[in-house]
């Protein structure tokens, strides 16, 4: 496999990749990009849609083993036909396929939701298509635990980076104000000392219900650190509405956390940064509400 004028080639052995590539370094790049259970990746030929190469992990997606599968039409791995053209229309146009939902056929019936990405790359013996699938219901677990809190399963940090990005942006369209709250658990550290993890993390959870329930269905709540959790206000009109939520969640976290026989009682102390007033960006605005404390 090497680059010329733009395009990835793919030296194909005689009888084509099949199903047991070489182990050559343009086959092993291949294998690399399909060797997860979560996705499948297949090269088939422009000119008759023929499947010279499909991963070794194709049975959760396609219900089926590569070696039944290769020599097969692309168009038949398809649910609806017309996926599988519009996939070919557009690398025809030159235009970008990612990230396009799909219906895979199964034979246990019912089709299978996937994410197809695919671009053309050159062969000795023509173009061929090189396309992936990741199964949706896999992706949608991945991301999530990428983007939440594995403890209270709020927003991570990541998410929250995203979310006030998109936040600065609206408030800057629309000439409004948005409000970053840094909170932080006074007393969670001894408790983690005094008592076991899992009480800790039962607190956790139990204050990032009361937090998200206290708020607008358009507020973030995430959790910054390990006693730390960051409220993101949107579309306030007036900065005196942050206060007045502060004060709302001050007396939320204070009410007793009951766990099992278990009666805790914590308090909190709540920084509070007003964009566009005390900073210009996102990062800037969580620092002014930490330092706020």
């Amino acid at each position: 496999m090497h680059s010329a004028n733009g395009y990835v080639v793919i030296r194909l052995r005689h009888g084509g990749l099949g199903t047991k590539p070489d182990t050559g370094p343009e086959e092993s790049l291949l294998r690399a990009a399909s060797e997860t259970a979560a996705s499948v990746t297949v090269l088939a030929r422009c000119s008759d849609g023929k499947i010279e190469y499909i991963g070794p992990h194709s049975e959760p997606l396609l219900g089926s083993t590569p070696e039944r599968l290769s020599g097969k039409k692309l168009a038949e791995l398809y649910a609806d036909v017309a996926d599988e053209r519009r996939l070919v229309q557009a690398l025809s146009d030159g235009r970008e396929y990612r990230d396009v939902e799909v219906a895979l056929r199964h034979p246990g019936g019912a089709p299978v939701w996937a994410l197809s990405s695919a671009r053309t790359i050159r062969c000795e013996d023509g173009g061929a298509i090189l396309a992936s699938y990741q199964h949706m219901t896999l992706f949608r677990t991945l991301s999530a635990l990428a983007y939440r809190d594995a403890v209270t399963g709020l927003a991570n940090r990541q998410l929250l980076i995203d979310r006030l990005r998109a936040a600065t942006a609206r408030a800057d369209r629309h000439a409004e104000l948005l409000g970053l709250l840094f909170v932080n658990l006074d007393e969670l550290e001894s408790v983690n000392k005094a008592r076991r993890r899992y009480v800790a993390d039962g607190v956790l959870r139990e204050i990032a219900l009361r937090l998200t329930r206290a708020l607008r269905d358009s507020d973030t709540v995430a959790r910054y650190g390990h006693d730390e959790f960051v409220v993101l206000l949107d579309g306030l009109h007036d900065s005196r509405d942050a206060d007045r939520v502060a004060k709302k969640l001050l007396g939320t976290v204070r009410r007793p956390v009951h766990l099992g026989r278990r009666c805790l009682c914590l308090s909190a102390s709540i920084g509070i940064a007003i964009y566009p007033l005390d900073a210009r960006d996102g990062e800037g605005l969580i620092r002014g509400a930490d330092h706020a404390i």
